[in-house]
């Protein structure tokens, strides 16, 4: 991939993309590996469209992400997952705000929080008539628009700005609401790995590069979803929540070890292992 441009790839994943939704529309009724593996496909080749479309220009990569959660939404249906059309609802939002970051004002950022409060009103009200299909609906999607607002957020803010780990913490705590209602342990791992992510972009903020503070800091939250999943029987989640807090330890904990970093880390890794 050595000679071509960002625009190029951007251009050759999101027709990977493209061409694998619909071989994913072909493969409906087919094996259920089958079908996961074109998913996946198609899902890698967007993101991988996107952030090549991203590294190419903010202007362009808005527009990149608004073909992409269109697709999403299509994809929704195929998949009969109503968890993407909510994801297409927030990324759509966070397209505009990317085609406003280049401008000097703080409108994008403002927009953002407006949609912030927005999400987070109309999930509220949704809990008061939880019996309709409507607000079921609100219900699912509010928490993914809070999500978009966190990330259109950090587009327009100020790299040191702290309200997109903020409206990221409200987010995960809306997943965590309602993934607890609907006993979906996916959306509950995510609402955890959230809260990390705001407490990892707080810390940045604060002037804090250690690079051990982070690789402890995940290697505990993936710990603690590990405990969390045992407890529950749910052994296979367990086991994987287990290996990511080993490997989120030891690879960058190993490789800093291996460098001129001190014979003090290097005691502190092999203590870390043994216990």
């Amino acid at each position: 991939l050595g000679g071509l441009s960002a625009l190029t790839l951007s251009i050759i994943y999101s027709s990977i993309g493209v061409s694998a939704l619909a071989v994913r529309y072909i493969v409906a009724n087919r094996a259920k590996d089958l079908q996961q593996s074109v998913s996946i496909l198609y899902v890698a080749a967007l993101v991988m469209g996107w952030v090549f479309a991203v590294n190419h220009g903010i202007q362009f990569g808005a527009l990149i992400l608004a073909v992409d959660m269109v697709l999403v939404a299509i994809a929704s249906f195929i998949e009969r997952e109503p968890n993407m059309f909510g994801i297409a609802y927030g990324g759509l939002f966070v397209a505009v705000t990317m085609a406003l970051s280049t401008n000097d004002t703080n409108f994008g950022l403002y927009l953002s929080i407006a949609y912030a409060v927005l999400s987070l009103s109309a999930f509220g009200i949704a809990q008061l008539s939880p019996g309709s299909l409507r607000a079921q609906l609100i219900q699912r999607i509010a928490p993914f628009g809070m999500y978009a607002a966190s990330l259109s957020a950090f587009f327009t803010a100020t790299a040191s700005s702290n309200v997109p780990p903020a409206l990221l913490i409200v987010a995960a705590a809306m997943l965590w609401f309602q993934s607890r209602k609907r006993a979906e342990v996916e959306l509950e791992s995510a609402a955890y790995i959230s809260i990390s992510a705001a407490v990892s972009w707080v810390l940045i903020n604060l002037g804090i590069k250690e690079l051990l503070v982070f690789t402890h800091l995940w290697a505990v939250t993936f710990a603690l979803m590990y405990m969390w999943r045992n407890d529950a029987n749910d052994k296979a989640n367990a086991d994987n929540f287990l290996l990511l807090s080993l490997v989120s330890l030891s690879v960058p904990f190993g490789l800093q070890t291996l460098g001129n970093s001190g014979t003090a880390r290097g005691w502190l890794f092999v203590i870390e292992h043994l216990g």
